[in-house]
């Protein structure tokens, strides 16, 4: 290899300057075993599976089958019908919706396909609906604080 090629810093020498040996690679923060450098739990995968069920962030299977029912189903076309399929919030149409229970999803779950249970936004205004409010212990006060009209 000629010598103008080893400056260029495109080429490397196999050896301390080769992108691919790297002494400074993540650890696991519980077991302490080397990790990826783009880790959102700085964890390993057995750790992260570990922390994930003790912290209870898998959601669980009952949740999926019920947004999965016909009964969602019918709920979330029944809430869009009702809103016109239009967001409550900006006013777009037709664009990305998701179907919002105003009374929570988990909390009243007598109340999970009730039409009346529901409000239309778009995908952006849901997201900045629940980084307002969080995800749970959502009711009519906060959509009503949230649309303006509170």
């Amino acid at each position: 290899m000629s010598e103008s090629l080893k400056n260029c810093g495109r080429i490397y020498p196999k050896g301390e300057n080769h992108p691919s040996f790297r002494v400074d690679k993540p650890k696991c923060i519980d077991c302490g075993i080397k990790i990826g450098y783009y880790n959102q739990y700085k964890r390993c995968r057995k750790c992260t599976r570990k922390y994930r069920i003790e912290n209870n962030l898998y959601k669980s299977r009952e949740y999926h089958y019920i947004r999965m029912s016909p009964e969602f189903k019918e709920w979330r076309i029944s809430v869009f019908s009702t809103d016109n399929y239009t967001c409550q919030k900006c006013g777009k149409r037709g664009h990305e919706l998701r179907p919002h229970h105003i009374l929570n999803f988990s909390e009243y779950p007598e109340e999970r396909f009730n039409p009346n249970n529901g409000i239309t936004f778009c995908n952006k205004c849901h997201r900045w609906f629940h980084n307002i409010y969080g995800q749970k212990h959502n009711n009519s006060i906060q959509v009503k604080d949230f649309l303006g009209c509170g």
